[in-house]
């Protein structure tokens, strides 16, 4: 009985990194090759195949080519990812928000503008009363915009910093395109972004990148904090913590 059940559980791992393959690759590459991938038996990947079928979860778009099917589309039918993706940060954030006394938010890149899709409240002195989930603010000020941008392609940040209408938000801001470039160059090199006091006088916040399967930054956490120079020292374990929070949120979306 063990046998069987292992035997179960490593079909269904199968079958879900095949549905997974089939669904990035969108009927571009032939099964043959998809399945070399995986390392599987040609045998194997057939069997797998015709029970993804038969349950509606592929598609087969021409010969030896296969898309997500009907019912595998209709799971996902009337929601959109970032519902999906905030519903699965939301109890991840509370957490971390009840731990620190900070206010977490998590936010996504959209036409050049930061989306905050959660936040939960810290303690009250130390909330940013400005945000609200749904709200878009500016990305070069704060600490998600600037995970977020520095994580755009080089022809995408080169777009972006085109613009040059960037407005100081505090004497603080970073307005010039140039340092605005060489602030994001580090950013990627440390993997996290600080916002010291460039949105508001009396407020600074830690972020850090969350990425899916393939290391593509998705969306950025972060936690916001009065300003102080007892916080500034909190950087490096805030930042730790909220690392280990994104790892925790991917895993949640089912990212390894």
């Amino acid at each position: 009985m063990k046998s069987m059940r292992l035997d179960d559980t490593r079909s269904l791992g199968r079958a879900l990194t095949l549905l997974s393959l089939i669904a990035t690759d969108r009927g571009k590459t032939s099964f043959s090759t998809l399945t070399k991938e995986l390392g599987l038996p040609t045998s194997t990947a057939h069997r797998l195949a015709a029970e993804l079928l038969k349950h509606g979860l592929i598609s087969r778009i021409g010969r030896g080519k296969y898309d997500l099917g009907v019912a595998a589309m209709g799971f996902a039918r009337g929601r959109e990812f970032n519902d999906i993706l905030a519903e699965a940060a939301r109890p991840i954030l509370r957490q971390v928000s009840k731990e620190t006394g900070l206010t977490a938010h998590l936010g996504v890149f959209e036409e050049g503008m930061v989306t905050y899709l959660v936040k939960s409240n810290g303690a009250s002195l130390d909330q940013a009363h400005f945000t609200r989930e749904g709200m878009q603010l500016e990305a070069y000020c704060s600490g998600v915009g600037k995970v977020l941008l520095a994580s755009l392609s080089e022809v995408d940040l080169d777009e972006y910093l085109s613009a040059e209408d960037f407005v100081s938000a505090t004497p603080r801001t970073v307005t010039n395109s140039c340092a605005l470039r060489q602030e994001l160059a580090r950013v990627r090199q440390k993997g996290m972004a600080i916002d010291d006091r460039e949105i508001a006088e009396d407020m600074m916040c830690v972020a850090v990148p969350l990425h899916d399967g393939s290391g593509r930054t998705i969306a950025a956490l972060s936690l916001s904090m009065a300003w102080s120079d007892q916080a500034a020292a909190q950087i490096p374990a805030l930042s730790l913590k909220l690392t280990h929070a994104a790892s925790r949120v991917g895993r949640n979306l089912g990212y390894a």
